[in-house]
């Protein structure tokens, strides 16, 4: 003879649509942060906020200040603390370092650093960077932004970098330069960019 099937009780039928009703409270409240998220909040501080994909899942999703935030594209840079409204994504790699990455293309850069004083911040240059990457950087302060191959560090000469006077940093304060990705190798390295704008040696 089967077995009879459980019996559900009211107890345990109420238990099931309270679980139910907080489900459906979370899934609320989240959607609730993420529309009124803001550039550089949530948990992360990067403007991604938790996101139902179904009742009792959820993933991280940039709310609709910070894509808004990205649409500027945008960085202000003092020291790593980004400027309310702007886009968060500056890492200070110590206070005069900053080594860009692939999705920095097309933005403009308008940095100082916060250790004071007139040390060039250095601007670094990756391999990894595809041909017609480019950037735009303002000198904020006193601190010369400095262009530079990330693994050629070294050498004075600064190969693989093109400008017709040989300046590779920003001349002074309110100066605007750019840097765009002439090529690559074969290896996806050795890149060449030129080097433009108010730039001194």
């Amino acid at each position: 003879m089967a077995d009879a099937p459980p019996q559900i009780t009211m107890d345990d039928l109420a238990v099931a649509i309270q679980n139910l009703q907080k489900l459906i409270d979370n899934f609320g409240d989240m959607i609730t942060d993420w529309c009124n998220g803001v550039a550089g909040g949530g948990p992360n501080g990067d403007g991604t906020y938790p996101l139902p994909t179904s009742l009792g899942s959820c993933r991280l999703a940039k709310c609709v200040d910070q894509l808004a935030a990205d649409s500027q594209k945008m960085i202000v840079a003092n020291g790593g603390t980004i400027q309310v409204g702007q886009t968060p994504g500056y890492n200070t790699e110590g206070n005069f370092q900053y080594t860009f990455k692939p999705s920095d293309s097309g933005k403009l850069f308008i940095m100082l650093s916060n250790a004071g004083g007139s040390n060039d911040i250095l601007l670094l240059l990756p391999d990894n960077l595809p041909a017609g990457w480019n950037v735009a950087v303002i000198q904020y302060a006193d601190n010369r932004l400095r262009f530079r191959k990330a693994n050629d560090l070294t050498n004075t000469t600064n190969s693989n970098l093109r400008n017709g006077q040989n300046a590779f940093a920003t001349a002074n304060k309110g100066a605007l330069a750019v840097a765009v990705c002439e090529s690559i190798n074969s290896a996806k390295a050795n890149n060449f960019f030129s080097i433009a704008g108010a730039v001194a040696a």
